[in-house]
C-alpha cells in the first residue's frame, strides 16, 4: 500500500544520506587522520610493523605526515644493507614521534647534525613500548640490526609490574623471514587487501581510536606495582642488555610534567628514578635525566615539551620543541663519546 512505499522510499533516501555521509567523512579524515596497515610478526623486535611503502597521516594531536620505510619503521631515509655504525633510537610512540613533522622528530634532528661525522640515526620505535618491551624485544633488535654502534632507548617511566619483567626476560629471537622487506613479500593478496582496506577508510580506525583512548591513556605506560619489588629484576634485565651488545646503551628518561595554578612547571619525577639510574651506572649503561632541560626551558621561555595547539598543553606526546630538547640532551652526550 502507500504507506509501505512511502516506508521504502524513504528508507532508500536515508540509507543513501547515510551513505554519502561516510563517503564524505572518509574522505575528509584521509587527509586528516590516517593510519597505514598493521602486520603481525612474532620472531623481531616489534611484535608488528606498519605497512612498509606506506604513509601516515597524524592529525588528532599535533600534524605529522610520514613515510613507513621498507622495514615498517617510520623514517625518512632508508637503512642500507652493510651500513655500519650508526645509532638507533628505539622506544615507545614518544620517540616514534608521528605527531610532529617529519625532520622534527628527535631522531631526525640526531641525524642531521650527526650527518657531519658520518653518522646516521635510524628509529626503530613502536607504539606502546615500554621498557619492558624494550628488553622482550632487545635481542632480536641486536640480531637484526648488528652493526649498530650506540643504542638509545628511551623511558618515561621506571616503576614496572613483576609480572611484565619476568615476562620480558623470556626475550624474543630473530628471525629474518620476518624483516619488513620480507615479510612484506609473504603477504597473501587477502592480507593484502586487508592492509588497503584499512589504510582506505581511515574512519573506521578513527573511530576505533576514540574508543580506545576512552578505555585507556595511549601515551602512558603499564602500571608497575608500586613498589619496587622487581629491583632485582630490572638489574637483571640491564645485565642481560649490556652482556648483548657491545656498543653504547643510553637510556634517557623523560617524566611527566605538570601546570600548578601559579604558573609553575612541576616535573612527576617517579620515585625510583634515582635507583633505576644507579642499576644503569652500575651496569655501564649511561643514563640520562631530561627533566632539568624541560624545566629550564619552561622557566627562560615558558616552553612546555608535551602537548599540541589541538589538545592540551602539558599533555600527550612531545611538541616540537620537546623534541628538539631531548635532541640537545642526547647529542650532547653523543658527542661526548664521540670526542
Amino acid at each position: 500500500d502507500m504507506k509501505f512505499h512511502n516506508l521504502l522510499r524513504n528508507i532508500k533516501s536515508w540509507s543513501a544520506a547515510f551513505i554519502i555521509a561516510v563517503v564524505i567523512c572518509n574522505g575528509v579524515v584521509y587527509f586528516y587522520d590516517r593510519p597505514a596497515g598493521w602486520i603481525n610478526r612474532t620472531e623481531a623486535f616489534s611484535t608488528a610493523i606498519w605497512n612498509p611503502g606506506s604513509k601516515i597521516v597524524m592529525g588528532t594531536e599535533g600534524h605529522g605526515v610520514h613515510k613507513v620505510d621498507s622495514r615498517g619503521y617510520i623514517n625518512s631515509h632508508e637503512l642500507e644493507n652493510g651500513e655500519k655504525g650508526y645509532v638507533l633510537t628505539v622506544g615507545s610512540s614518544f620517540t616514534q614521534g608521528k605527531e610532529v613533522e617529519a625532520g622534527k622528530r628527535f631522531s631526525d634532528l640526531l641525524g642531521m647534525w650527526m650527518k657531519e661525522d658520518g653518522i646516521s640515526v635510524y628509529n626503530v620505535s613502536q607504539d606502546a613500548y615500554f621498557f619492558p618491551q624494550l628488553i622482550k624485544g632487545f635481542q632480536a633488535l641486536v640480531e637484526e640490526f648488528p652493526d649498530a654502534s650506540t643504542i638509545i632507548l628511551e623511558i618515561s617511566s621506571t616503576d614496572f609490574s613483576k609480572k611484565d619483567m619476568e615476562d620480558a626476560l623470556n626475550q624474543r629471537r630473530y628471525d629474518s623471514r620476518q624483516s619488513g622487506r620480507q615479510i612484506k613479500k609473504g603477504l597473501s593478496i587477502k592480507e593484502k587487501l586487508k592492509i588497503k582496506l584499512k589504510e582506505s577508510l581511515p574512519i573506521y580506525n578513527l573511530a576505533k581510536k576514540q574508543v580506545n583512548a576512552i578505555k585507556s591513556k595511549d601515551a602512558q605506560p603499564g602500571i608497575g606495582d608500586g613498589k619496587l619489588a622487581n629491583q632485582e629484576l630490572v638489574d637483571k634485565a640491564l645485565k642481560k642488555i649490556r652482556s648483548q651488545f657491545s656498543g653504547n646503551i643510553l637510556v634517557f628518561y623523560h617524566p611527566s610534567v605538570e601546570i600548578q595554578q601559579d604558573g609553575s612547571l612541576k616535573i612527576l619525577k617517579g620515585e625510583f628514578k634515582e635507583t633505576f639510574k644507579q642499576l644503569c651506572i652500575k651496569n655501564n649503561i649511561l643514563f640520562l635525566d631530561v627533566s632539568d632541560a624541560f624545566l629550564e626551558k619552561y622557566e627562560s621561555d615558558f616552553i612546555v615539551p608535551y602537548g599540541f595547539n589541538n589538545t592540551i598543553m602539558g599533555t600527550g606526546h612531545f611538541n616540537e620543541a620537546g623534541h628538539l630538547i631531548v635532541a640537545e640532551e642526547i647529542y650532547g652526550v653523543l658527542k661526548g663519546l664521540n670526542q
